[in-house]
């Protein structure tokens, strides 16, 4: 399937499974489940939660396992 590992300096920060038939709790407004996610293919994406966050990516790299 779909094994995501995000890594900050060195660190692991956060991992998801994207697996079929996962419902997200609370409901993230009209956010589908994974199953409306599994693309094998496309864009990657980055994202802050908030309108007065301050965030900047550098060295952004993907490693194809």
């Amino acid at each position: 399937d779909q094994h995501y590992s995000i890594y900050r300096n060195g660190a692991l920060i956060n991992e998801f499974d994207n697996t079929g038939g996962q419902d997200f709790t609370p409901p993230r407004g009209d956010d589908p489940g994974t199953d409306g996610r599994r693309y094998s293919s496309g864009y990657v994406g980055v994202q802050v939660h908030g309108t007065t966050d301050v965030i900047s990516y550098r060295d952004i790299r993907i490693k194809e396992l």
